[in-house]
């Protein structure tokens, strides 16, 4: 049996797959985003700046995989700092 794969090319899927990539790639591409980082956010102070900016509800999510897991919605600036323990743990970045 041989199988034909018919979708996006190796190189998007792989721009595709890490967020901060996409979101990049989107953004500089003029594509309408929604507010939020477009760079591996590394720690809570840096989350703080942005919801400064954005205000809250945040959602904190790993850069890369998949399936829903290490989102983590942050209501208020007192949940931050354990929610984005949380996040981070077992994860390279955060977005």
């Amino acid at each position: 049996m041989i199988s034909i794969f018919i979708g996006p090319t190796y190189k998007t899927m792989e721009l595709m797959g890490d967020k901060i990539t996409a979101r990049q790639t989107v953004d500089q591409a003029g594509v309408p985003i929604i507010p939020g980082s477009t760079d591996d956010v590394k720690t809570v102070e840096e989350v703080k700046h942005i919801a400064e900016e954005i205000g809250y509800p945040l959602v904190l999510k790993a850069a890369s995989g998949g399936g829903g897991k290490g989102i983590r919605i942050v209501k208020e600036a007192s949940e931050l700092p354990k929610l984005f323990k949380e996040a981070k743990s077992g994860r390279k970045k955060i977005l």
